[in-house]
């Protein structure tokens, strides 16, 4: 890595943990690699944008000037206030910026953009530096609308050095794991869960993560009619891959068909567990239907029932599912995806100026 960019360092413009949630996520393990690795950050919260809208962009400008480096990586709402002002400083002192959008719309966003708007908004994606996408679906997506081929750049985690694994009990343990609200397909993997019951067999499925306000009601009054279903509350950041090994199976039935890169399945994939997903497009690039897990009809909870059923009687392909995403996980470890990204950052001469 260059001197010279430990030295004059980056700002890192985005949401940032806690809250425990997707792209905070993200840009915390981000910050905290780079300052492990002596990069110096200057660190833009946008969660605090909200309460202090104009004197964030006043902070903006005096950082970014100041630092003419700036990785931005928010989701829609940041985006369409954020490029034009980031590309009006480059303009003005040649800022080097480097997008990163967080989740899947980004493109379908700007396609329903009026034509002149579009237009406008086209021509300051093209003077950008670079642009990151977590999955090849979006990056054909961005070429397909004549931008540039962005750098594919997987969401990324943190391999513990030791992962301990579970003893076995008869009770397979089952995992949820995510933002919890209707359309993250909590209800259909409760009636699969049901018919599982039903069927006689020992299950136990632990749930972990915010609550949506308006949905926790109906949460605990669906949990409450289960003995078999817990809620755990949230995990650390840097405990969730310690915390989830210790399952047989991690359960990922979102509905939601725009997700970018769900930084679970990397969590599930370094902590070697099968995933039993939905089959919508961020899932099915990175679930193997076969291989690392398998595929369900989105809210259908007869295939979830019998996708579950299939691995939980087969315990040797349950592990052996298990196996392979761990093989997989090694592509998310954060060591792996940002080293390969300061090398990018190298070649385009970041701290060089």
């Amino acid at each position: 890595m260059e001197n010279s960019l430990r030295e004059k360092g980056l700002v890192l413009l985005g949401p940032i943990a806690p809250p425990q949630w997707g792209p905070a996520v993200r840009n915390r393990i981000m910050l905290d690699t780079f300052e492990n690795w002596g990069i110096k950050v200057v660190v833009l919260n946008t969660l605090a944008w909200k309460s202090r809208p104009l004197g964030f962009l006043i902070d903006v400008v005096k950082n970014v000037w100041h630092i003419p480096r700036v990785i931005l990586g928010v989701s829609s709402r940041g985006r369409f206030v954020l490029i034009p002002l980031l590309v009006l400083l480059k303009v003005l002192k040649n800022v080097k910026i480097i997008l990163y959008p967080a989740g899947g719309l980004f493109c379908q966003e700007i396609q329903a953009l009026p034509s002149v708007f579009k237009w406008l908004y086209m021509e300051m994606l093209r003077r950008l530096d670079l642009i990151c996408v977590e999955r090849p679906e979006l990056a054909d997506q961005f070429q397909s609308l004549g931008v540039c081929r962005p750098m594919i750049l997987p969401n990324f985690k943190i391999t513990p050095k030791i992962i301990q694994k579970k003893e076995e009990t008869e009770i397979v343990q089952l995992l949820f794991l995510s933002r919890i609200r209707a359309v993250k397909g909590v209800e259909s993997l409760l009636k699969a869960a049901d018919i599982l019951v039903g069927k006689g067999y020992k299950i136990q499925i632990d749930f972990y993560g915010i609550i949506q306000p308006d949905y926790e009601k109906e949460f605990f009054d669906l949990l409450d009619k289960r003995p078999f279903c817990k809620y755990q509350g949230v995990l650390e950041y840097s405990n969730v891959i310690p915390a989830i090994a210790s399952y047989d199976i991690m359960i990922f039935p979102t509905m939601v068909t725009t997700e970018g890169f769900p930084g679970v399945l990397a969590d599930a994939a370094i902590a070697g567990l099968p995933v039993i997903a939905s089959d919508v497009p961020s899932n099915r690039e990175i679930v193997d239907d076969g291989f690392n897990g398998k595929l369900f009809r989105p809210g259908d909870a007869v295939d979830l029932a019998d996708k579950l059923e299939s691995l939980i009687v087969n315990k040797a392909a349950r592990l052996e599912m298990g196996k392979n995403n761990r093989f997989k996980g090694n592509a998310y470890d954060v060591e792996v995806v940002l080293g390969d990204f300061v090398k990018k950052l190298t070649e385009l001469g970041w701290g060089k100026e």
